[in-house]
């Protein structure tokens, strides 16, 4: 067994694979977060990425029959994992073919916060325990954690792959290297 150390070289390349793989994880982690917040009398209803889903099937009509936007956190969520697998094998594997996908995972991830945001107003039914509510909402008043988590992931994802994708047309070197 040789005794030789391999050395991990800190380079532009890398942090921007990890600048990658960091806005994806924050992508991913969005899903589990509030997505829409508000306060009804005395309860405070919350509905986590996964919630606009899972509870629409218990609490029938609201979701999925509403809107597309009760699926643009689970459209955030694959394509961050996605992101994620991608950045991943490009710093184990030094794959130099990854900014192209990253960037295009990237623009999913930020179509989806932007259609989640500008989804019109329209009567939901939201729930908390025994007490719900039943009004015309327009998502985009009631922001939580998970949209803004969402908004930062693909925002990072963004700029790493487009760094990313400048940063090998302008130092041609580096890509052969890869």
């Amino acid at each position: 067994m040789p005794d030789e150390v391999q050395k991990v070289t800190i380079d532009p390349v890398n942090i921007l694979k990890i600048v990658i793989l960091a806005g994806a994880v924050i992508g991913l982690l969005s899903l589990f977060l509030a997505w829409f917040s508000t306060e009804f009398l005395w309860y405070r209803i919350d509905y986590a990425g996964y919630d606009f889903y899972f509870k629409g099937l218990e609490h029938p009509p609201p979701y999925p029959a509403v809107g597309y936007y009760a699926y643009m956190p689970f459209v955030v969520f694959a394509a961050a994992a996605a992101a994620a697998v991608c950045a991943v094998f490009a710093i184990i594997r030094k794959n130099g073919r990854t900014a192209v996908l990253c960037l295009l995972l990237g623009i999913i991830m930020i179509v989806a916060v932007i259609l989640y945001i500008t989804f019109p107003e329209s009567l939901m039914v939201f729930s908390a325990g025994d007490v719900g509510l039943v009004t015309d909402i327009k998502l985009s008043e009631y922001l939580s954690a998970g949209f803004y988590f969402a908004a930062a992931g693909s925002i990072l994802v963004i700029s790493g792959g487009a760094a990313l994708l400048l940063y090998g047309k302008t130092h041609p070197d580096v890509r052969k290297a890869e």
